[in-house]
């Protein structure tokens, strides 16, 4: 795990023991002003309950343990029998499905912030265009959530969320439900307005990628339990379980994309991916599993075939991860049977290929 730090004052803080329906969440997370945390984690790990928790959403069981400090205030706390209803606690959320008032406009949707803090309706709108001009989208002022892309509702639900001058942001999945032209456009404008933000920010996410990309910690929770702390870099090199071995051996690397093929930004090296349309700059995405290693230059379907060394070896339970050195650095994961077939050790020569199907190209 990454080593503990002291929260600054106006960092947020969160102490959570609690039991729904036979499943129970021990979780204690700490994110420091103007810095993004990520809790990344599998479906039904616990992560919606954690964000519910902390923004006043969730109806407690008896016997929880919960207490949530945000900016020196105490939002909540059991055991005193402290309580802050959602509306007081000044915390804004972003959720996967945006959640746009449907007979709203934009601008009034995004007016809705400032207005339910108490300034007048003329106010209220101008700091709501003040915002949408900010994100890019002021010809959609007048539109109806119903009118708007996924990605232009998610990004009128960011300004919504940012226009109430919230103390922390909570970020529910805001990617998931995207396609991938989308995915990237939204990242990015997320990623601008988090780094100037100057509270702490939460991002609930099972993606891998998104937490490596956009957090600068990242908690890792499994089975309703905290089981890694650190930065992207900490929590590659090493996993604490095998679940955390398996994201954080995804492999992300940057590229000019034109006619099928990406050339690496920093690395001597060229990927054959299956979309011939992409162009311009791109991120790939390969998984340790999808790459298969030979003793000699395999035949077969694979458009992506190249000599390398082994550096790392690394028993990770019932996988072994190998790190794979130039042309292109790669974490791969294969059975202990493998390595004992293949005679892979460290400076040994192996074959690495992977087909194109495999490849996630996402814009950049």
């Amino acid at each position: 795990m990454g080593t503990d730090v002291a929260v600054s004052p106006k960092g947020l803080s969160a102490h959570i023991r609690l039991t729904r329906a036979g499943f129970s969440i021990n979780a204690d997370l700490e994110v420091e002003a103007g810095s993004t945390a990520a809790l990344l984690g599998p479906n039904g790990a616990g992560k919606s309950s954690v964000l519910g928790a902390i923004a006043g959403f969730l109806e407690l069981p008896a016997g929880s343990e919960i207490s949530v400090t945000l900016a020196e205030r105490s939002l909540e706390d059991t055991t005193a029998r402290r309580w802050t209803p959602p509306e007081d606690r000044n915390i804004g959320v972003v959720f996967q499905e945006h959640l746009l008032f449907g007979h709203m406009t934009v601008l009034d949707n995004v007016a809705f912030g400032p207005r339910s803090t108490g300034s007048r309706t003329a106010e209220a709108r101008r700091q709501a265009a003040s915002w949408i001009e900010l994100l890019g989208v002021s010809e959609l002022s007048d539109r109806q959530p119903h009118e708007l892309s996924g990605g232009q509702a998610q990004k009128i639900a960011i300004a919504r969320a940012l226009a109430a001058s919230p103390d922390a942001l909570l970020l529910d999945e805001p990617l998931a439900a995207l396609d991938v032209a989308a995915r990237s456009e939204v990242r990015r404008v997320l990623r601008e307005q988090l780094d100037s933000f100057r509270g702490p920010r939460l991002l609930i996410t099972h993606d891998p990628s998104d937490a490596f990309l956009l957090a600068d910690t990242t908690f890792v929770i499994e089975n309703g339990r905290i089981t890694q702390r650190g930065t992207p870099d900490e929590i590659r090199r090493s996993p604490a379980t095998p679940y955390v071995a398996a994201l954080a051996g995804t492999n992300l690397y940057a590229g000019l994309a034109a006619h099928g093929s990406v050339l690496l930004a920093d690395h001597d090296h060229t990927f054959t991916i299956t979309d011939t349309s992409m162009t311009g700059s791109v991120l790939l995405t390969v998984h340790p599993t999808a790459v298969s290693l030979h003793p000699d230059c395999p035949s077969g379907s694979q458009r992506n075939v190249w000599n390398t060394t082994v550096e790392l070896v690394e028993p990770l339970g019932d996988i072994v991860r190998i790190t794979l050195g130039g042309p292109v650095p790669m974490a791969v994961d294969v059975t202990p049977a493998a390595v004992t077939s293949l005679g892979l050790r460290p400076s040994g020569p192996v074959w690495a290929a992977v087909k194109a199907t495999e490849i996630s190209a996402t814009p950049a």
